[in-house]
């Protein structure tokens, strides 16, 4: 009992700070962050740096980058552009998904974080990122109300983007399913890890739209045998898809005419980060 006391009077008066999981500082009192992420403050400003000369599409949420002129004659504070001037991709063809959403453009920090998740392999990056992913859900997700606050997300599962068991061994983990484990523990929404991917497909970094979405056409499959059950217990009419980068929607918009095949009714988005576009 004593011991106890003891204890927790040091970690009272005299706290062990832990580092930030982005920049590896340790956090002292003023530099550790408000909200759940665990960041110190300096990487929170940072990350909210990144959207202040860009907006997002209202469809994908992808960025684009605002000329000069007009960002001296607009208030930045309206991050979204006008329904008529949603980015390219979209213009073209209309995304089959209802909506989505992410933290941040995918530059400094957050791409710096993305990728020491992905190839230095510090999962613990993820914890972080799946909790201000979980924010934006919470933040953005359609038509809640005080008196429902899921919206258009009641029932809703957490899918995962997976990756081809190849690359699968060689990393040890998926990335994008140590994400969505992380937004189920903030928003109690079950992970259903059902999607498998059929072949090892070309890298997609340096290859366009088009390109990407023929060389991800049909690579995505359910699992056999399963069963996208949400909460309840139910089947699931509603899914949000998890990845860590949306460049140009060609993977998430497999995986959700998969969905879509399974019985699934609206599909939604959240990833880490998405590109900067036109």
């Amino acid at each position: 009992m004593l011991q106890q006391i003891w204890t927790e009077m040091k970690e009272t008066f005299f706290p062990t700070w832990q580092d930030c999981p982005f920049c590896q500082n340790p956090l002292g009192q003023s530099g550790k962050s408000w909200g759940r992420s665990g960041l110190c403050r300096n990487c929170i400003q940072e990350i909210e740096a990144l959207e202040l000369d860009l907006v997002q599409c209202q469809r994908c949420s992808k960025y684009l980058r605002l000329p000069k002129e007009f960002l001296e004659s607009r208030k930045l504070k309206d991050l979204r552009l006008p329904r008529e001037h949603i980015c390219e991709n979209c213009s073209e063809q209309e995304p089959l998904f209802q909506g989505a959403w992410n933290i941040g453009p995918y530059e400094g920090l957050l791409r710096q974080a993305i990728h020491d998740l992905k190839y230095k392999g510090r999962r613990n990056v993820a914890v972080p990122l799946g909790k201000m992913m979980a924010q934006q859900i919470w933040l953005y997700g359609p038509n809640s109300s005080l008196m429902n606050p899921w919206g258009d997300l009641y029932g809703a599962v957490l899918i995962p983007i997976p990756l081809h068991a190849d690359k699968l061994y060689s990393r040890n983990f998926n990335q994008s399913y140590l994400l969505a484990k992380s937004i189920a523990e903030e928003t109690a929404l079950p992970v259903a890890d059902v999607l498998v991917r059929k072949g090892d497909t070309e890298t997609q970094a340096h290859l366009g739209r088009y390109e990407r979405l023929r060389n991800l056409e049909g690579q995505f499959e359910l699992a056999q045998g399963a069963v996208l059950l949400n909460k309840a217990g139910q089947q699931a009419k509603v899914a949000i898809l998890v990845d860590d980068v949306y460049t140009t929607g060609a993977t998430v918009t497999e995986a959700t005419k998969v969905l879509r095949q399974s019985g699934v009714d609206s599909v939604y988005v959240v990833t880490a980060s998405a590109g900067i576009g036109v």
